[in-house]
Parts: structure tokens; sequence; C-alpha cells
């Protein structure tokens, strides 16, 4: 009884779309550093930051073929449309974009947003982070799914 239970709830849920996710490490960041002693910028190392998690198909989210929420956060950092001629997703907020790509399964970042301000810091850097990702499962996604 207990096989033909999971055998009919696989089947039922077979049909339905299944959200996938991604846990993505950088690995590279760099951009225009703000030197105060000099009153200038030039090229600069970054700590590479935050990791993130790519939720394709986020049934809180169905207006977006994905979000990307940093990890331990519960709001999305960006939302995502496919972008079929580059095989990637197109990740954008406010501040910056992230494309991310299942094939390859590596993502590129960019915040070029506070420098055209004219607030000349350490904090308005603009940056370009690069990393891979790789399948991820969290425990709220194994006992959705088993409870599916």
């Amino acid at each position: 009884m207990k096989k033909l239970l999971t055998v009919s709830l696989l089947l039922l849920c077979s049909g339905s779309v299944m959200a996938e996710k991604y846990m993505c490490i950088p690995e590279a960041s760099g951009g225009l550093g703000y030197d105060k002693k000099s009153n200038s910028w030039s090229v600069s190392k970054f700590d590479t930051g935050r990791n993130y998690i790519v939720n394709v198909n986020d049934k809180d989210n169905p207006s977006y073929a994905a979000t990307v929420t940093t990890l331990n956060e519960t709001l999305p950092s960006y939302l995502c449309k496919e972008e079929p001629s580059v095989n990637a997703l197109v990740c954008n907020s406010f501040l910056g974009q992230l494309n991310f790509s299942k094939g390859t399964l590596r993502f590129i970042e960019s915040y070029m947003f506070g420098y055209v301000q004219g607030k000349d810091n350490k904090y308005n850097a603009p940056k370009v982070t690069v990393g891979s990702c790789s399948p991820y499962q969290d425990e709220a996604s194994s006992v959705a799914a088993i409870g599916q």
C-alpha cells in the first residue's frame, strides 16, 4: 500500500513544475576602487562577498523565471527572466545585474550604480564578481518534496 501511495504521488507531481535551486559561490571580484589619499579611482580587487541561492520556477514569484536570494535571507536580491539567445537567466535589481547559466553553472554579477552619483568612497565602487554554482537542496525543499 505504501509503494502504491508513493507511486501515485510521484505520478501526480510529475506534471507540475518543480523548482530547481542552485548555490552560487563567488570566486573573484574586481573593479574600480576609490583611494582617499590620492583622491582618485584605480583598478582594485574586492572581497568576493555573499553566497546566493538561484531559485528557478520560484512558486512565490511566478511572474519571473527565477529569483536570486542572498544565502540566509528571505527576500530576493534579483528577479530573473529567461534569455534564450544567450541560454542564461538575466537577473536584475535596482543596483545591478546577475547572469546565470544552467549549462555552465557559472554566474557573473555587476554593480555599476555608485560611481555616477559622484560619491567618491569605497562603498560606491563599481565592481564585477564571478563564480560557480552547484545544484542545491535545502531542508525545506527536501521536506516539501517528500510531502508532495
